[in-house]
């Protein structure tokens, strides 16, 4: 017969999907639960005390520590919680942070820990966004250089940061096996969740909605911060973003480059409405030719509403990680009027690039416009205002393609009409460029002339 440390190793194994081990050994029997009655009363005041004394003997002594709902909210502080820790939460719960964080404060402290389980059953995690004038670290749950953490149907309220932050710490460069699954994030002054070091990572049926104060305002980001953060074997499965005032998912990759740890990343089935931004935007620009590697899997997105592109990639080097987009959906995508060539999708970059765009496949994309305004002229566009060129690129097999203005041509490549195309066509893309830049130098030369001609007396 299993132990009960075994059975709860088995049970992270099979949640998380990717964990080849769940790492919670060491753990003799099963805890068992002691309500937080037990070392004295709460009087909804200042019960940081309490807790915090809960939670080390418990963690100490192997056992589970059930917080119960009261009347009120409790109130607390900071709170560090130590491994080994399990700690459950009564539905209807509440623990209302107290006035007075300091800017690098954050509520739920998970810093060089291992083996921490927080259930919550619905439990809310109350911030004072409201309080600060300028908030982005005031964190809700913060889990640095840590292994083997679950968190699951906790809800985060008005974060004065992000709603969850991951990341290494000054001891580990990277968190390990982490689980979040049924988790509520609303109003978070930064991000709904950011990710920053990680490897084995679950996000699953969580929702981050209604980002707004300090850029970039996301519902989720994912963004290293130095050339040693990782993403292994990144994992997000039926997620929803909604109404952020960012995008619904940024990517942002620049930090990393080739000598880093190649990343993997998988986001399957999620659902963005209303980006103030892009529903997905995504760059991995250097300031050089020489990117991180590895893979991003873009599978069954959907976007609605987003006020920019439903999907863009910008200033995303060839030279980088292989994208692929498949079998997403774009609805009403251009809210805002303000995409390049009015298009629901695009890869694209500014001026100053290095190197070529590209290693970005789009297979089975469908797009609609049903906007009482017609806010779609093309459905996607590839353009490169530095004019280096593409690399890699496709777009092909669409789904359903319907509402734009323009029934044919579908796109825009570097301005020029197109249909499709094909990244395994190198030639037809490099005749592609040609035609495309033969085009822009004789605009060029007519509106030198244009503008160089003496005007005809009255």
């Amino acid at each position: 017969m299993l132990s009960e440390c075994h059975k709860y190793s088995k049970k992270l194994i099979l949640t998380g999907g990717i964990f080849l081990i769940a790492g919670l050994s060491g753990w003799a029997a099963a805890p068992l639960s002691v309500n937080l009655t037990s070392f004295g009363t709460a009087l909804g005041k200042d019960d940081t005390a309490l807790i915090q004394k809960a939670l080390d003997a418990c963690s100490a002594q192997g056992k589970t520590l059930h917080i119960p709902a009261m009347k009120g909210p409790y109130r607390v502080g900071p709170l560090r919680i130590p491994s080994r820790s399990h700690v459950t939460f009564a539905p209807g719960t509440v623990l209302q942070a107290l006035p007075g964080f300091r800017e690098f404060q954050k509520l739920i402290n998970i810093v060089d820990a291992r083996d921490v389980e927080l259930s919550g059953a619905g439990a809310v995690l109350r911030m004072n966004k409201v309080e600060f004038k300028r908030s982005e670290y005031r964190h809700c749950i913060f889990i640095s250089g840590s292994t083997n953490i679950e968190i699951s149907g906790l809800t985060c309220m008005d974060p004065g940061g992000d709603g969850l932050y991951i990341s290494g710490s000054e001891n580990k460069t990277f968190s390990e096996n982490v689980t979040i699954s049924g988790v509520t994030v609303k109003g978070s002054a930064r991000q709904g969740l950011t990710i920053i070091s990680v490897r084995n990572l679950f996000v699953r049926k969580s929702l981050f909605a209604n980002s707004s104060g300090v850029m970039p305002q996301s519902g989720i980001d994912i963004e290293p911060e130095s050339v040693h953060d990782r993403l292994e074997r990144v994992r997000m499965e039926e997620n929803v973003t909604e109404s952020n005032a960012g995008n619904g998912i940024r990517i942002s990759l620049s930090k990393l480059r080739a000598e880093s740890t190649p990343i993997s990343i998988v986001i399957r089935r999620h659902q963005d409405r209303a980006a103030g931004q892009n529903g997905l935007f995504a760059t991995n620009e250097t300031d050089n030719d020489a990117g991180v590697l590895g893979t991003v899997l873009i599978d069954r997105f959907s976007s609605e509403n987003a006020r920019l592109y439903g999907i863009a990639f910008s200033f995303w080097n060839a030279s980088g990680p292989s994208a692929v987009v498949q079998d997403a959906s774009i609805l009403n995508a251009n809210q805002g009027h303000a995409t390049d060539d009015n298009a629901a999708v695009a890869i694209i970059r500014g001026g100053n690039g290095v190197g070529r765009l590209g290693n970005i496949k789009f297979q089975r994309v469908s797009i609609r416009d049903t906007s009482k305004r017609t806010a779609l002229d093309y459905y996607y566009t590839f353009v490169d205002y530095s004019r280096k060129g593409f690399n890699n690129v496709l777009f092909s097999q669409p789904g359903v393609l319907t509402g734009a203005r323009h029934d044919h041509p579908l796109g825009h490549f570097q301005g020029q009409p197109v249909d499709s195309i094909e990244a395994t066509d190198e030639s037809r893309l490099a005749d592609l460029w040609r035609r495309a830049e033969a085009i822009r130098q004789i605009k060029e030369k007519t509106s030198n002339l244009l503008s160089n001609k003496p005007s005809e007396a009255n």
